[in-house]
Formats: structure tokens, sequence, C-alpha cells
């Protein structure tokens, strides 16, 4: 897997957490997997799943390090974003609105607090003959983590709003005011 893609799903607020808890859903996909394989005549020997899939050694350990593992279990928040962001030398206050830039040769994501930040950053690497390795923002309504280059944007007073889909960047700029834009569009356009 590539780590850009690694990063979008397990990154700080990325699209999967990095949970040590088993939840339910994982358990069902699991068992679901299996059904698909037997289908498919890609397996001959059915497990139990409820038998060897279960968290009892993962409460034990999380019991023994002092940890809420039935808290956990409840939680289904992305890992949050540490440090603060570039351009403001603060924490980002709304993760819908951030943006990250990974910059070929470096090993830290650079945090940006929002879009329109993101790409003047963007911009100002290129002046700087510094290759970006990928650009990420989030979706404004599901706060998912996205390759900038593969969404759509709405510019609403100035700023961009970033969505994975076309039709939620339509339906949230009517509701809102805005104008959608692409890529390019929003790459070359001044915040």
């Amino acid at each position: 897997m590539d780590a850009e893609v690694y990063y979008a799903f397990h990154g700080p607020q990325g699209i999967q957490t990095r949970d040590y808890s088993l939840k339910p859903e994982y358990s069902e996909a699991i068992r679901r997997a299996q059904e698909s394989l037997k289908v498919l005549k890609k397996v001959s020997n059915e497990i139990d799943v409820k038998e060897y899939v279960n968290d009892k050694f993962i409460r034990q350990a999380t019991q023994e390090v002092g940890l809420d593992y039935d808290a956990r279990l409840k939680d289904y928040a992305p890992l949050p974003f540490t440090g603060n962001a570039v351009d403001t030398g603060a924490p980002v206050t709304e993760p819908t609105l951030a943006g990250q830039i990974w910059v070929q040769g470096e090993s830290k994501v650079r945090l940006y607090s929002t879009v329109d930040a993101t790409f003047a950053a963007s911009k100002q690497l290129a002046a700087d003959k510094k290759v970006v390795r990928v650009m990420f923002v989030h979706d404004r309504i599901s706060g998912n983590k996205l390759f900038a280059d593969k969404v759509w944007y709405v510019r609403q007073n100035g700023a961009l709003s970033a969505f994975l889909l076309k039709s939620a960047a339509l339906e949230w700029s009517k509701k809102n005011g805005g104008t959608l834009v692409d890529f390019e569009a929003a790459r070359k356009s001044d915040s």
C-alpha cells in the first residue's frame, strides 16, 4: 500500500481510526467476508467467527494498563491532529476545514488550518522548487480526509471548503451560498 493511502486512512483525522478495540462492525465484516468466500468457493472449511474473533485478550490488556475498553469501544472519533498548524502556529480548531501537505523528502506531513492556507502553501512550495508528494483536504460534511486533487470545492466569502461529491458540494452551496469550483480552479485562485 502506498504511504499516502495508508496516511489518508490511518493518519490524524483519517478515514479509519487506529483503534485497539474490536468494534462489532469488524466482526460482522469478517463473518460476511467468510460468506462471500464460501459463495466463491475460495474456502472449504468454515470457522466460527464468534469463537475466533473476540476481544477477550484486548480487554485483559487494556484493563492491565488502566484503559477503559468499553468507552473506547463506543468511540468512533478519528485520531485528532497533534501539534499546531504551520500557517497559524496554533492548534486546528475546525478539522473539517483543515488541509495537509506531505512534501517529498520530509518525514512529517505539514498541517494547515484551512483549505486556502493549504493551497497557498502548495504555491509557495512550488515557487521554492519543492515537490508536493500529496495534498489532503477534509470533507466539509463528513470530515473524511481526501486527496485534494480528487474532490470538489465551494468558494464562499473568499474561503474554500472541500467535498468528496460534486452533488454534495452543489447542495451545500445552494443552502449556504458560494460557487462550485474544481481542483484546478481552486488551485489557481487567490484566497
